[in-house]
């Protein structure tokens, strides 16, 4: 790994214009064994989880004092068997005090691509994903920020919009630092989204109608058309959910039948959603897992188990990369999927999180091999279908 993470973003913050003092805090806790990712798999997988959180202050002279700007709380897992890690953006938020231009999405795009770029991720995995679930609000993490009169919150659709040019500049950059390596190595890369509610027509017109607005209201917001030609063609965006995709391993293992193959006969027993859909605090393919998993044939809606208050955060959105150098596969998947974007994060009054107990005894209360509730009976297919027919569905879970 060359360099750490602070100094990663604060050589990135220096292409911002003008002469600017910024004051950069990270912390990253030690990694621990978590349980809830994958609660619902069978078998469940072995998963190494990290939470970071990082603060960027800005001094505007030297008799001034520094005020808070941006920060980002995320959660970093890793999961061995299968070589796979996840980076969840769990907040993103902004005070409206920092100078112009903002260097929020300066401070986003090297943090993402910090992790995305194999040379510099403190984590060992060939494929990585980056999970993303948000929706716009006035504050998350600086409470009364949204009283500032220099704070202005996009909307959702304008967020949404935001952030698939902030993950496409870094999938941009992590093509142009691969290829200027003269290895040979090759990424692929996949950009995934959802907008409940929206037909892929009516999501794209959508969101083109409010790029320009958005790059004006954010100058330091990534738009294609500043990328180079060369690469410009090569990355696009696959209107879905990742999960049916193929070229890109899911950081799960299924379970296989005796024969190493999947089993076709018991495909209710040993495929269900907990296998493919990561379990995050807060987002709502989480409560749709949830309530699916606890329904029953016979016995109708049982209740899960109830939460203990959160310590610490273990939510997560979504985006993978990846690259293959001919002998082994480095993948990278981004995905905006199955809401709309969040700018600042968890939304006020957000469930509260579970820890490994609960998480343990939450999947064991059917015991057996067997997928809790309906899991092994709600395809992929219908998942996606759900998804697309009602914005209300996963947004109100």
């Amino acid at each position: 790994m060359s360099g750490n993470l602070r100094d990663a973003l604060l050589n990135d913050l220096k292409a911002l214009p003008g002469v600017r003092e910024f004051h950069l805090h990270v912390v990253v806790s030690a990694p621990r064994k978590h349980s809830t990712l994958f609660q619902y798999a069978q078998p469940r997988c072995r998963t190494y989880m990290q939470d970071v959180l990082v603060l960027l202050s800005e001094q505007p002279t030297p008799d001034s004092p520094r005020v808070l700007v941006t920060a980002i709380e995320a959660c970093v897992y890793n999961i061995p068997t299968t070589s796979c890690a996840i980076l969840y953006i769990s907040k993103v938020d902004s005070t409206g005090q920092a100078s112009y231009p903002s260097p929020t999405a300066t401070l986003v795009k090297s943090f993402l691509l910090y992790y995305t770029d194999p040379t510099t991720r403190p984590i060992v995995a060939d494929h990585f994903w980056i999970h993303l679930f948000a929706r716009a609000q006035s504050q998350y993490l600086f409470p009364n920020s949204a009283d500032h009169p220099g704070k202005r919150p996009l909307s959702d659709v304008k967020l949404c919009s935001w952030w698939k040019q902030v993950l496409s500049g870094t999938a941009e950059k992590l093509q142009e630092r691969i290829d200027s390596t003269g290895t040979g190595r090759k990424a692929l890369i996949k950009l995934f989204y959802i907008l409940p509610g929206y037909e892929k027509l009516e999501a794209e017109y959508t969101l083109l109608k409010h790029i320009s607005s958005t790059s004006t209201r954010s100058s330091s917001s990534l738009s294609s058309s500043s990328l180079p030609m060369a690469h410009r063609h090569q990355l696009s965006w696959t209107y879905g959910h990742p999960y049916s995709q193929t070229d890109i391993p899911l950081p799960c293992a299924r379970n296989t039948s005796s024969s190493g193959l999947e089993s076709d006969s018991h495909s209710e027993v040993m495929n269900n959603l907990g296998n493919y859909i990561p379990w995050f605090d807060d987002d709502p393919k989480s409560r749709f897992l949830d309530e699916i998993a606890y329904t029953a044939d016979k016995e109708g809606i049982s209740s899960p188990a109830r939460k203990r208050l959160r310590t610490v955060s273990t939510s997560a959105p979504s985006t993978s990369i990846s690259e293959s150098n001919g002998e082994g596969s480095e993948s990278v998947l981004a995905s905006v999927s199955d809401g709309y974007h969040r700018h600042s994060g968890v939304p006020d009054g957000g469930p509260e999180g579970s820890n490994e107990k609960s998480g343990d005894s939450r999947n064991g209360k059917e015991g057996g091999d067997r997928p809790l509730g309906e899991l092994g009976k709600v395809t992929l297919m219908s998942f996606g279908r759900e998804c697309l027919s009602d914005r209300s569905v996963l947004r109100g879970l």
